[in-house]
C-alpha cells in the first residue's frame, strides 16, 4: 500500500484541529464583543468564567493535540517500516471518524457520557493499531 493510503486521514485529523484553532478566535472575539467575558480575561485566562462555547472549542482544540499525538506516530511509523495495509489504513479512518464524531458532540449539545463513549471508542482503536504494529514487527 501507499503512504498516502494513511497520510490522507492524517491530514483530515489536522483539518480538523486547525478548524477548532481557528474558529477560537473568532468565538472569544465574540464573547467580549457581546460583553459575555471581559477581554482582559484573556490576558491569563484569569478571573473570570469563559463563556461556554468558545470554552469548549478551547477543551476541545487542547484535546486535539493529545492522544492524536499517538495516532500520528502510529502513522508515520507505518509509513516509514512500510507497513501499510488494508487492516491500518480502516483502523485509521475509524480514528479520524470517532475524532470528528467526538469534536462535534463537544462543541455541540457537549453530552459528557456520550464524549467519554466515543472518546473511549478512539482509544481501543488507537490501541489496536499500536498493538497490532508491534505485533507484526515481533
Amino acid at each position: 500500500m501507499e503512504a498516502n493510503h494513511l497520510i490522507y486521514p492524517m491530514a483530515a485529523l489536522i483539518t480538523l484541529t486547525f478548524a477548532v484553532f481557528l474558529t477560537l478566535p473568532f468565538l472569544r472575539f465574540v464573547a467580549v464583543r457581546s460583553k459575555k467575558v471581559s477581554g482582559k480575561f484573556y490576558r491569563l485566562m484569569q478571573g473570570a468564567t469563559e463563556p461556554d462555547l468558545p470554552a469548549a472549542f478551547s477543551q476541545n482544540y487542547k484535546n486535539l493535540l493529545k492522544t492524536p499525538v499517538l495516532f500520528y506516530a502510529v502513522c508515520l511509523l507505518l509509513i516509514v517500516l512500510n507497513r501499510i495495509d488494508q487492516f491500518f489504513i480502516v483502523l485509521a479512518w475509524i480514528y479520524v471518524g470517532s475524532r470528528v464524531i467526538h469534536s462535534l458532540v463537544y462543541v455541540s449539545y457537549n453530552h459528557v457520557l456520550h464524549r467519554l463513549a466515543i472518546f473511549s471508542a478512539s482509544c481501543v482503536v488507537l490501541g489496536i493499531m499500536w498493538v497490532r504494529l508491534v505485533i507484526d514487527l515481533g
